[in-house]
């Protein structure tokens, strides 16, 4: 796995999702817990000189390419926003890190 340097200037930690499979069950499960529904998909980048269409959340232009972005859309009531999705512990399935370009592939690879 390729990391883009510039996502380094996101923060100075990360959390690197090990098993994204049950991450995403422990999503889809809370929220139908909470009868919250939701939506899933790796973001689109289209270029901002040809494409003429609608963004929305699953679209971003080309220049955040390296972003790689797989976006949760959670559809709350109107009434709780913002919303937290309470998906509990996810220690078994993640590692957690400084943010470092020797952490991040150290812990990748």
């Amino acid at each position: 796995m390729n990391v883009g340097e510039r996502n380094f200037k996101f923060g100075d930690t990360f959390v690197l999702i090990l098993n994204p499979i049950e991450f995403l069950n422990r999503v889809k499960r809370a929220a139908s817990q909470r009868e919250i529904e939701i939506h899933h998909k790796l973001v689109e980048y289209v270029d901002r000189e040809k494409y003429n269409g609608p963004m929305g959340p699953f679209r971003k232009f080309k220049e955040f390419f390296y972003q790689n972005e797989f976006r949760i859309l959670v559809s709350p009531p109107e009434s709780q926003c913002p919303y937290i999705l309470n998906i509990g512990d996810i220690s078994d399935i993640t590692e957690q890190g400084d943010l470092s370009y020797k952490n991040v592939h150290s812990t990748v690879f």
